[in-house]
């Protein structure tokens, strides 16, 4: 399964029990996309292993917690979307992310907006 390079699941259901976290071993991944799964959770760090990864869509979910800074790592990232979701804190700006714009992160209630470079971000620790 090392080889795979696409993962979809549009509309999988909330009764499926998954962990977003076990894909971060295929190193082949070109896109991921699990849009209006009723996932919940965070969005795991370990997708910063996909070195490979072009298209990326976990909108309209139900995922929470900051979005992980190891994510800007994946620089041939093309298509971020993690709108419509309950994501907090502020979202990256720096490498892969500097080129999404923030309709990439709309509707988020508790995400405050893009963080601010050259300045000590204002979500470092704790939990929000």
């Amino acid at each position: 399964m090392q080889s795979c390079q696409a993962v979809w699941f549009p509309s999988w259901g909330s009764s499926s029990v998954f962990s977003i976290s076990e894909l971060g071993g295929l190193k082949s991944l070109v896109s991921l996309d699990f849009y209006h799964n009723n996932l919940t959770g965070s969005i795991p760090a370990s997708l910063s292993k996909l070195a490979n990864l072009k298209f990326l869509r976990l909108n309209s979910n139900n995922l929470t917690g900051r979005i992980p800074r190891e994510l800007t790592k994946l620089g041939n990232l093309k298509i971020l979307d993690v709108s419509h979701n309950d994501l907090c804190g502020t979202f990256p700006t720096s490498g892969s992310f500097a080129k999404f714009s923030e309709e990439s992160f709309m509707n988020n209630p508790r995400l405050e907006g893009p963080e601010l470079m050259g300045f000590v971000r204002y979500d470092v620790g704790g939990s929000c």
